[in-house]
Protein backbone atom coordinates (compact mmCIF):
# COMPACT_ATOMS: atom_id res chain seq x y z
CA UNK A 1 0.00 0.00 0.00
CA UNK A 2 1.20 3.48 -1.31
CA UNK A 3 1.10 6.58 0.78
CA UNK A 4 -1.17 7.99 -1.46
CA UNK A 5 -3.84 4.66 -0.81
CA UNK A 6 -3.18 5.08 2.49
CA UNK A 7 -4.18 8.74 2.24
CA UNK A 8 -7.08 7.73 0.25
CA UNK A 9 -8.18 5.43 2.79
CA UNK A 10 -7.87 7.78 5.64
CA UNK A 11 -10.09 10.43 3.73
CA UNK A 12 -12.57 7.29 3.34
CA UNK A 13 -12.70 5.95 7.01
CA UNK A 14 -12.09 9.24 8.49
CA UNK A 15 -15.26 8.18 10.72
CA UNK A 16 -13.56 5.47 12.27
CA UNK A 17 -10.26 7.24 12.62
CA UNK A 18 -11.80 9.90 14.72
CA UNK A 19 -14.22 7.50 16.70
CA UNK A 20 -11.02 5.52 17.64
CA UNK A 21 -9.04 8.73 18.64
CA UNK A 22 -11.98 9.59 20.60
CA UNK A 23 -12.64 6.33 22.37
CA UNK A 24 -9.02 5.36 22.76
CA UNK A 25 -8.32 9.07 24.46
CA UNK A 26 -11.79 9.61 26.88
CA UNK A 27 -10.08 5.94 28.61
CA UNK A 28 -6.88 6.86 28.80
CA UNK A 29 -8.05 9.93 30.88
CA UNK A 30 -10.59 7.76 32.83
CA UNK A 31 -7.46 5.50 33.32
CA UNK A 32 -5.74 8.64 34.73
CA UNK A 33 -8.36 9.74 37.00
CA UNK A 34 -9.68 6.20 38.51
CA UNK A 35 -6.24 4.81 39.18
CA UNK A 36 -4.94 6.06 42.46
CA UNK A 37 -2.25 8.78 42.26
CA UNK A 38 1.03 9.26 43.65
CA UNK A 39 3.18 12.28 43.67
CA UNK A 40 6.63 12.50 43.30
CA UNK A 41 8.75 15.15 45.05
CA UNK A 42 12.60 16.01 44.57
CA UNK A 43 15.03 17.65 46.70
CA UNK A 44 18.57 18.19 46.60
CA UNK A 45 21.68 18.63 48.98
CA UNK A 46 25.12 19.65 48.92
CA UNK A 47 28.30 17.78 50.19
CA UNK A 48 30.56 20.08 51.80
CA UNK A 49 33.99 20.06 53.20
CA UNK A 50 35.07 21.94 56.22
CA UNK A 51 38.90 23.64 55.34
CA UNK A 52 40.71 23.88 58.84
CA UNK A 53 42.76 26.78 59.89
CA UNK A 54 42.25 30.30 57.64
CA UNK A 55 40.75 29.21 54.68
CA UNK A 56 41.76 32.58 52.68
CA UNK A 57 45.65 31.65 53.46
CA UNK A 58 45.93 28.09 51.72
CA UNK A 59 44.56 26.93 47.99
CA UNK A 60 46.11 23.21 48.93
CA UNK A 61 43.01 23.27 51.54
CA UNK A 62 40.50 24.04 48.76
CA UNK A 63 41.47 21.75 46.27
CA UNK A 64 42.06 18.87 48.91
CA UNK A 65 38.61 19.90 50.12
CA UNK A 66 37.08 19.59 46.44
CA UNK A 67 38.84 16.64 46.00
CA UNK A 68 37.51 14.54 49.75
CA UNK A 69 34.25 16.28 48.96
CA UNK A 70 33.82 14.38 45.12
CA UNK A 71 35.14 11.07 47.05
CA UNK A 72 32.60 11.48 49.79
CA UNK A 73 29.66 12.19 47.07
CA UNK A 74 29.44 8.64 46.06
CA UNK A 75 30.10 7.33 49.06
CA UNK A 76 26.87 8.76 51.16
CA UNK A 77 24.65 8.29 48.19
CA UNK A 78 23.34 4.94 50.01
CA UNK A 79 22.68 6.78 53.16
CA UNK A 80 19.65 8.22 52.05
CA UNK A 81 18.05 5.07 50.92
CA UNK A 82 19.12 3.10 54.28
CA UNK A 83 17.10 1.56 56.65
CA UNK A 84 18.90 3.95 59.15
CA UNK A 85 17.27 7.14 57.68
CA UNK A 86 14.50 5.86 56.71
CA UNK A 87 13.64 4.75 60.92
CA UNK A 88 14.73 8.70 61.16
CA UNK A 89 12.06 9.73 59.45
CA UNK A 90 9.52 7.94 60.13
CA UNK A 91 10.30 8.34 64.19
CA UNK A 92 10.58 12.42 63.53
CA UNK A 93 7.17 13.05 61.15
CA UNK A 94 5.56 9.91 63.65
CA UNK A 95 4.51 8.20 59.83
CA UNK A 96 2.04 5.64 59.88
CA UNK A 97 4.34 3.34 58.05
CA UNK A 98 7.14 0.95 58.72
CA UNK A 99 11.08 2.02 57.95
CA UNK A 100 11.14 -0.94 55.35
CA UNK A 101 8.01 0.66 53.38
CA UNK A 102 9.21 4.15 53.81
CA UNK A 103 12.57 3.46 52.29
CA UNK A 104 10.63 1.62 49.29
CA UNK A 105 9.56 5.07 48.14
CA UNK A 106 12.91 6.89 48.18
CA UNK A 107 15.26 6.79 45.92
CA UNK A 108 18.78 9.07 45.49
CA UNK A 109 21.34 9.61 42.65
CA UNK A 110 24.48 12.13 42.01
CA UNK A 111 24.04 15.14 39.94
CA UNK A 112 26.64 14.12 37.61
CA UNK A 113 29.64 16.23 37.66
CA UNK A 114 28.81 17.99 40.66
CA UNK A 115 29.23 17.17 44.81
CA UNK A 116 25.12 17.19 45.03
CA UNK A 117 22.28 14.31 45.25
CA UNK A 118 19.34 14.31 43.97
CA UNK A 119 16.55 12.70 46.16
CA UNK A 120 13.19 11.91 45.05
CA UNK A 121 10.30 10.56 47.47
CA UNK A 122 6.80 9.42 46.55
CA UNK A 123 3.72 10.02 48.72
CA UNK A 124 -0.07 9.76 48.02
CA UNK A 125 -0.10 13.77 48.45
CA UNK A 126 1.89 16.47 47.00
CA UNK A 127 2.67 18.09 50.13
CA UNK A 128 3.71 14.82 51.84
CA UNK A 129 5.84 14.18 49.24
CA UNK A 130 7.80 17.58 49.67
CA UNK A 131 7.70 17.05 53.24
CA UNK A 132 9.05 13.90 53.55
CA UNK A 133 11.64 14.34 50.46
CA UNK A 134 13.25 17.82 52.93
CA UNK A 135 13.13 15.49 55.76
CA UNK A 136 15.29 12.95 54.35
CA UNK A 137 18.35 15.05 53.63
CA UNK A 138 17.97 16.44 57.13
CA UNK A 139 18.12 12.81 59.00
CA UNK A 140 20.62 11.80 56.40
CA UNK A 141 22.68 14.95 57.27
CA UNK A 142 22.29 13.55 60.83
CA UNK A 143 23.34 10.27 59.62
CA UNK A 144 26.38 10.75 57.99
CA UNK A 145 27.34 13.33 60.91
CA UNK A 146 27.40 9.79 63.34
CA UNK A 147 29.43 8.50 60.67
CA UNK A 148 31.92 10.39 60.12
CA UNK A 149 32.24 11.92 63.71
CA UNK A 150 31.64 15.01 65.45
CA UNK A 151 35.33 15.95 64.37
CA UNK A 152 34.40 14.66 60.41
CA UNK A 153 34.27 18.23 58.13
CA UNK A 154 31.70 16.54 55.94
CA UNK A 155 28.60 17.91 56.12
CA UNK A 156 25.62 17.69 54.05
CA UNK A 157 23.61 21.14 53.56
CA UNK A 158 20.14 21.44 52.03
CA UNK A 159 20.42 23.07 48.36
CA UNK A 160 17.08 23.14 47.05
CA UNK A 161 14.05 22.34 48.77
CA UNK A 162 11.31 20.21 47.16
CA UNK A 163 8.92 22.80 48.50
CA UNK A 164 9.86 24.96 45.69
CA UNK A 165 8.89 22.63 43.10
CA UNK A 166 5.95 21.21 42.20
CA UNK A 167 5.52 17.55 43.01
CA UNK A 168 5.47 15.24 39.42
CA UNK A 169 2.03 13.57 39.67
CA UNK A 170 1.82 10.05 38.51
CA UNK A 171 -0.10 8.81 35.70
CA UNK A 172 0.17 12.38 34.64
CA UNK A 173 -2.26 12.98 32.65
CA UNK A 174 -0.26 14.19 29.78
CA UNK A 175 1.49 11.21 29.25
CA UNK A 176 -1.73 9.21 29.40
CA UNK A 177 -3.50 11.21 27.01
CA UNK A 178 -0.46 10.77 23.99
CA UNK A 179 -0.14 7.43 25.01
CA UNK A 180 -4.48 7.40 24.21
CA UNK A 181 -4.00 9.19 21.16
CA UNK A 182 -1.23 6.89 19.93
CA UNK A 183 -3.05 3.99 20.71
CA UNK A 184 -6.44 5.59 19.01
CA UNK A 185 -4.29 6.29 15.70
CA UNK A 186 -2.83 2.39 15.87
CA UNK A 187 -5.97 0.59 16.63
CA UNK A 188 -7.96 3.44 14.67
CA UNK A 189 -5.75 2.21 11.04
CA UNK A 190 -6.02 -1.64 12.42
CA UNK A 191 -9.87 -1.01 12.51
CA UNK A 192 -9.46 0.57 8.89
CA UNK A 193 -7.53 -1.94 7.40
CA UNK A 194 -9.76 -4.66 9.12
CA UNK A 195 -13.47 -2.78 7.62
CA UNK A 196 -11.79 -2.74 4.35
CA UNK A 197 -11.10 -6.03 3.98
CA UNK A 198 -14.48 -7.16 5.01
CA UNK A 199 -16.04 -4.28 2.88
CA UNK A 200 -18.01 -5.66 0.11
CA UNK A 201 -19.71 -2.82 -1.09
CA UNK A 202 -18.77 -1.19 -4.65
CA UNK A 203 -16.29 1.94 -4.87
CA UNK A 204 -15.78 2.58 -7.93
CA UNK A 205 -16.95 2.93 -11.98
CA UNK A 206 -14.75 -0.80 -13.26
CA UNK A 207 -16.42 -2.13 -9.89
CA UNK A 208 -20.05 -1.30 -11.27
CA UNK A 209 -19.21 -2.69 -15.17
CA UNK A 210 -17.56 -6.05 -13.43
CA UNK A 211 -20.63 -6.18 -11.28
CA UNK A 212 -23.80 -6.14 -14.23
CA UNK A 213 -23.03 -5.92 -18.02
CA UNK A 214 -25.63 -2.63 -18.21
CA UNK A 215 -23.74 0.44 -18.84
CA UNK A 216 -22.97 2.81 -16.54
CA UNK A 217 -24.98 5.88 -16.98
CA UNK A 218 -22.83 8.56 -14.74
CA UNK A 219 -20.41 8.86 -11.81
CA UNK A 220 -21.90 11.33 -9.23
CA UNK A 221 -19.00 12.82 -6.70
CA UNK A 222 -19.21 12.68 -3.61
CA UNK A 223 -20.38 16.32 -1.89
CA UNK A 224 -20.90 16.42 2.22
CA UNK A 225 -23.57 18.53 2.22
CA UNK A 226 -25.67 20.18 -0.77
CA UNK A 227 -26.56 22.81 1.92
CA UNK A 228 -22.84 23.81 1.89
CA UNK A 229 -21.79 22.93 -1.76
CA UNK A 230 -18.50 24.73 -2.83
CA UNK A 231 -18.65 26.25 -6.51
CA UNK A 232 -16.02 23.50 -7.44
CA UNK A 233 -17.99 20.63 -5.69
CA UNK A 234 -21.19 22.27 -7.46
CA UNK A 235 -19.54 22.09 -10.85
CA UNK A 236 -18.34 18.85 -10.91
CA UNK A 237 -21.49 17.80 -9.67
CA UNK A 238 -23.35 20.27 -12.34
CA UNK A 239 -21.09 18.20 -15.39
CA UNK A 240 -21.46 14.60 -14.22
CA UNK A 241 -25.07 15.36 -13.69
CA UNK A 242 -25.09 16.65 -17.73
CA UNK A 243 -22.86 13.16 -18.71
CA UNK A 244 -25.34 11.52 -17.44
CA UNK A 245 -28.53 13.05 -18.30
CA UNK A 246 -26.71 12.81 -22.06
CA UNK A 247 -26.62 8.75 -21.63
CA UNK A 248 -30.22 8.35 -20.27
CA UNK A 249 -31.43 10.09 -23.22
CA UNK A 250 -29.42 7.76 -25.43
CA UNK A 251 -30.66 5.08 -23.29
CA UNK A 252 -34.44 5.70 -23.89
CA UNK A 253 -33.97 6.80 -26.97
CA UNK A 254 -33.95 3.21 -28.02
CA UNK A 255 -37.53 2.07 -26.70
CA UNK A 256 -40.88 3.23 -26.84
CA UNK A 257 -41.81 4.22 -23.41
CA UNK A 258 -40.53 7.84 -22.34
CA UNK A 259 -40.93 6.58 -18.66
CA UNK A 260 -38.14 6.15 -16.66
CA UNK A 261 -38.00 4.02 -12.95
CA UNK A 262 -35.33 5.02 -10.91
CA UNK A 263 -34.94 3.11 -8.17
CA UNK A 264 -31.75 1.33 -5.85
CA UNK A 265 -31.47 -2.08 -4.46
CA UNK A 266 -31.35 -0.76 -0.81
CA UNK A 267 -32.62 1.97 1.08
CA UNK A 268 -30.37 5.49 1.76
CA UNK A 269 -28.79 5.22 -1.44
CA UNK A 270 -28.87 8.35 -3.01
CA UNK A 271 -32.15 7.07 -5.57
CA UNK A 272 -34.39 10.27 -4.48
CA UNK A 273 -31.97 12.86 -4.95
CA UNK A 274 -30.53 11.58 -8.06
CA UNK A 275 -34.09 10.92 -9.47
CA UNK A 276 -34.94 14.92 -8.70
CA UNK A 277 -31.11 15.57 -10.10
CA UNK A 278 -31.84 13.62 -13.11
CA UNK A 279 -35.52 15.81 -13.92
CA UNK A 280 -34.26 18.66 -13.08
CA UNK A 281 -30.93 18.84 -15.49
CA UNK A 282 -33.67 17.12 -17.87
CA UNK A 283 -36.23 19.58 -17.72
CA UNK A 284 -33.44 22.18 -18.21
CA UNK A 285 -32.16 21.29 -21.69
CA UNK A 286 -34.89 21.66 -22.61
CA UNK A 287 -37.61 18.68 -22.41
CA UNK A 288 -40.75 18.86 -20.89
CA UNK A 289 -40.42 16.25 -17.06
CA UNK A 290 -42.40 15.33 -14.24
CA UNK A 291 -40.96 13.46 -11.65
CA UNK A 292 -43.25 11.34 -9.88
CA UNK A 293 -43.16 10.26 -6.51
CA UNK A 294 -43.55 6.60 -6.84
CA UNK A 295 -42.05 5.83 -3.31
CA UNK A 296 -45.87 5.47 -1.66
CA UNK A 297 -44.60 4.05 1.33
CA UNK A 298 -42.11 6.73 2.43
CA UNK A 299 -42.78 9.58 0.46
CA UNK A 300 -39.52 11.47 0.27
CA UNK A 301 -39.14 13.21 -3.83
CA UNK A 302 -40.92 16.61 -3.19
CA UNK A 303 -41.35 16.99 0.67
CA UNK A 304 -45.22 17.52 -0.44
CA UNK A 305 -46.92 14.50 1.19
CA UNK A 306 -49.69 16.65 2.81
CA UNK A 307 -50.72 17.74 -1.13
CA UNK A 308 -52.67 15.27 -3.00
CA UNK A 309 -50.39 12.90 -5.50
CA UNK A 310 -50.37 10.13 -6.88
CA UNK A 311 -52.32 7.85 -4.41
CA UNK A 312 -55.42 9.93 -4.91
CA UNK A 313 -55.27 10.50 -8.42
CA UNK A 314 -55.18 6.50 -8.67
CA UNK A 315 -57.92 6.07 -5.72
CA UNK A 316 -60.10 8.63 -7.51
CA UNK A 317 -59.96 11.50 -4.54
CA UNK A 318 -58.18 14.02 -6.83
CA UNK A 319 -57.56 15.32 -10.34
CA UNK A 320 -54.63 14.79 -12.07
CA UNK A 321 -54.74 18.68 -12.68
CA UNK A 322 -55.15 19.69 -9.30
CA UNK A 323 -52.22 17.17 -8.45
CA UNK A 324 -49.59 18.52 -10.51
CA UNK A 325 -47.16 21.29 -8.78
CA UNK A 326 -44.94 23.17 -10.81
CA UNK A 327 -41.07 22.60 -10.14
CA UNK A 328 -38.04 24.92 -9.44
CA UNK A 329 -36.79 25.21 -13.09
CA UNK A 330 -39.26 25.91 -15.91
CA UNK A 331 -40.54 22.64 -17.84
CA UNK A 332 -40.64 20.76 -14.60
CA UNK A 333 -43.56 19.61 -12.67
CA UNK A 334 -43.80 17.55 -10.16
CA UNK A 335 -46.56 14.63 -8.86
CA UNK A 336 -45.75 14.03 -5.11
CA UNK A 337 -46.47 10.41 -3.73
CA UNK A 338 -49.97 11.88 -1.79
CA UNK A 339 -51.37 10.13 1.14
CA UNK A 340 -50.01 6.53 1.96
CA UNK A 341 -52.58 4.12 1.01
CA UNK A 342 -53.30 0.53 2.65
CA UNK A 343 -52.58 -1.28 -0.44
CA UNK A 344 -49.17 0.53 -2.56
CA UNK A 345 -48.14 -2.32 -4.66
CA UNK A 346 -51.86 -3.33 -5.76
CA UNK A 347 -52.20 0.41 -6.71
CA UNK A 348 -49.27 0.56 -8.65
CA UNK A 349 -49.63 -2.48 -10.37
CA UNK A 350 -53.60 -1.83 -11.18
CA UNK A 351 -54.71 -0.61 -15.03
CA UNK A 352 -55.07 2.97 -13.93
CA UNK A 353 -51.42 3.63 -13.00
CA UNK A 354 -50.61 2.45 -16.64
CA UNK A 355 -53.28 4.69 -18.01
CA UNK A 356 -51.94 7.58 -15.79
CA UNK A 357 -48.21 7.29 -17.27
CA UNK A 358 -49.18 6.80 -20.87
CA UNK A 359 -51.31 9.86 -20.45
CA UNK A 360 -48.07 11.54 -18.64
CA UNK A 361 -46.06 10.16 -21.31
CA UNK A 362 -47.64 11.60 -24.17
CA UNK A 363 -46.16 15.28 -24.21
CA UNK A 364 -43.25 15.02 -21.24
CA UNK A 365 -40.55 12.42 -19.64
CA UNK A 366 -41.58 10.87 -16.58
CA UNK A 367 -39.01 10.13 -14.09
CA UNK A 368 -40.88 8.39 -10.84
CA UNK A 369 -38.71 7.58 -7.78
CA UNK A 370 -39.33 4.60 -6.75
CA UNK A 371 -39.09 2.52 -3.14
CA UNK A 372 -35.78 0.09 -3.43
CA UNK A 373 -36.28 -2.79 -4.99
CA UNK A 374 -35.06 -5.65 -2.46
CA UNK A 375 -37.45 -4.64 0.24
CA UNK A 376 -40.89 -3.73 -1.82
CA UNK A 377 -42.07 -5.07 -4.73
CA UNK A 378 -43.09 -1.39 -5.53
CA UNK A 379 -40.32 -0.58 -7.96
CA UNK A 380 -40.59 -4.13 -10.19
CA UNK A 381 -44.20 -3.36 -10.47
CA UNK A 382 -43.43 -0.08 -11.59
CA UNK A 383 -40.76 -0.95 -14.02
CA UNK A 384 -43.07 -3.47 -15.90
CA UNK A 385 -45.22 0.43 -16.80
CA UNK A 386 -42.01 1.87 -17.71
CA UNK A 387 -39.83 2.34 -20.88
CA UNK A 388 -37.19 1.15 -18.48
CA UNK A 389 -35.16 1.46 -15.09
CA UNK A 390 -32.19 2.97 -13.61
CA UNK A 391 -30.59 1.42 -10.71
CA UNK A 392 -28.83 3.94 -8.17
CA UNK A 393 -25.96 2.50 -5.84
CA UNK A 394 -24.37 4.39 -3.48
CA UNK A 395 -20.67 3.95 -3.33
CA UNK A 396 -19.15 2.63 -0.45
CA UNK A 397 -22.34 0.84 0.43
CA UNK A 398 -24.16 -0.68 -2.38
CA UNK A 399 -22.68 -4.28 -2.74
CA UNK A 400 -21.74 -6.09 -6.15
CA UNK A 401 -24.65 -8.65 -5.09
CA UNK A 402 -27.37 -6.36 -4.21
CA UNK A 403 -27.28 -4.90 -7.59
CA UNK A 404 -27.08 -7.70 -9.48
CA UNK A 405 -30.38 -8.96 -7.25
CA UNK A 406 -31.82 -6.23 -7.91
CA UNK A 407 -30.98 -6.19 -11.35
CA UNK A 408 -32.45 -9.60 -11.47
CA UNK A 409 -35.48 -8.55 -9.86
CA UNK A 410 -36.18 -5.89 -12.69
CA UNK A 411 -35.67 -8.39 -15.56
CA UNK A 412 -37.60 -11.10 -13.90
CA UNK A 413 -40.27 -8.62 -13.49
CA UNK A 414 -40.50 -7.56 -16.98
CA UNK A 415 -38.39 -4.60 -17.12
CA UNK A 416 -36.08 -3.33 -18.79
CA UNK A 417 -32.54 -2.04 -17.66
CA UNK A 418 -31.62 1.40 -18.65
CA UNK A 419 -27.97 1.18 -16.91
CA UNK A 420 -26.71 2.29 -13.24
CA UNK A 421 -25.76 5.69 -11.89
CA UNK A 422 -22.92 5.88 -9.24
CA UNK A 423 -23.07 8.66 -6.59
CA UNK A 424 -20.51 9.23 -3.82
CA UNK A 425 -18.05 8.63 -5.33
CA UNK A 426 -14.90 9.74 -4.16
CA UNK A 427 -12.49 10.86 -7.00
CA UNK A 428 -15.25 11.10 -10.06
CA UNK A 429 -12.53 12.58 -12.11
CA UNK A 430 -10.63 10.33 -12.47
CA UNK A 431 -13.02 8.11 -13.98
CA UNK A 432 -14.66 10.57 -16.08
CA UNK A 433 -13.50 10.15 -19.32
CA UNK A 434 -14.40 6.13 -18.76
CA UNK A 435 -18.24 7.44 -18.17
CA UNK A 436 -18.06 10.28 -21.07
CA UNK A 437 -17.04 7.44 -23.39
CA UNK A 438 -20.22 5.52 -23.64
CA UNK A 439 -22.22 8.70 -23.75
CA UNK A 440 -22.62 9.95 -27.06
CA UNK A 441 -20.66 12.74 -28.70
CA UNK A 442 -23.46 15.51 -28.11
CA UNK A 443 -25.76 16.12 -25.63
CA UNK A 444 -28.95 17.10 -28.45
CA UNK A 445 -30.00 13.62 -28.60
CA UNK A 446 -33.88 13.63 -28.97
CA UNK A 447 -36.41 11.74 -27.59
Amino acid sequence: MTLEDLLHLTRRRIGSLVLALVVCVLASMLFAFASPSSYTATAQTYLRVKIAGDPTQSALSHYNAAQLAALKTDAVVPVFTSAAVAQRVVDSLKLDETAEEFASSVSAERVPETVSVKVSVTASSSHQAQVLADEVIRQAAVEVKGLEGDESPVELVLLSSAELVSATRSPALVTCVAVGLLAGIVLGYVWILIQELLDKSLRGPEEVREALSVPLLGALPRVPSLRWLSRGAEIKMEEQLRVARTNVLHAISQGDRRVIVITSAGPQEGASVTAASLARVLALSGHRVVLVGGDLRAPSTTGLQDSPGLADVLTGSAYLSESLVKGPVTDLELLPAGRTPANPSELLGAPMMRDLLRELAADRLVVIDAPPILRFTDGVVLAAHAGGVILVARAGRTSADDLREAALAVEQGGGRMLGVVLNNVSEPGGKRKAVRSSAVSTESVSV
